[in-house]
């Protein structure tokens, strides 16, 4: 099977507040932002704009997944952001405003660091020293 992870969904509150916090807090782009009716919108981002994975921000549509706001992975990072330089990567989301709730610790695969984001959700950055995952 020749197929690639292209989407992950990501609930979200509102479009804008979420637009305006995964691109000037946290650097991503928009890649898209469609309307689809009045009400909702296709929204996608990613870490940079050759990025195979992107995000789709979705407000959701029926109140049950508004329950899944801020926790989609439960108590496991929701993604994960590869850097080969965490440091540097670390300062400039601190820098605007993004606080961490795990600093940078040595692991057996390389160093990570994890932070919340808007809603809750748990996000990891990893500098990969075992091997370097491709893309």
């Amino acid at each position: 099977m020749n197929v690639n992870l292209h989407i992950v969904t990501l609930f979200v509150r509102d479009y804008d507040e979420a637009i305006q916090y995964y691109t000037q807090t946290m650097g991503m782009v928009l890649i898209e932002d469609i309307l689809i009716t009045t009400s909702r919108r296709w929204v996608k981002i990613a870490p940079d704009l050759q990025s195979p994975m992107h995000i789709l921000l979705h407000v959701p549509l029926v109140k049950e997944d508004e329950t899944y706001i801020g926790h989609q992975a439960g108590t496991r990072p929701l993604l994960v952001l590869n850097t080969f330089e965490i440091e540097k990567t670390v300062q400039t989301l601190v820098a605007k405003g993004v606080q961490f709730s795990k600093s940078i610790t040595q692991e057996v695969y390389g160093r990570r660091a994890q932070f919340h984001d808007l809603y809750g959700n748990l996000w990891e950055i990893v500098q990969y020293s075992v091997f370097q995952p491709q893309g």
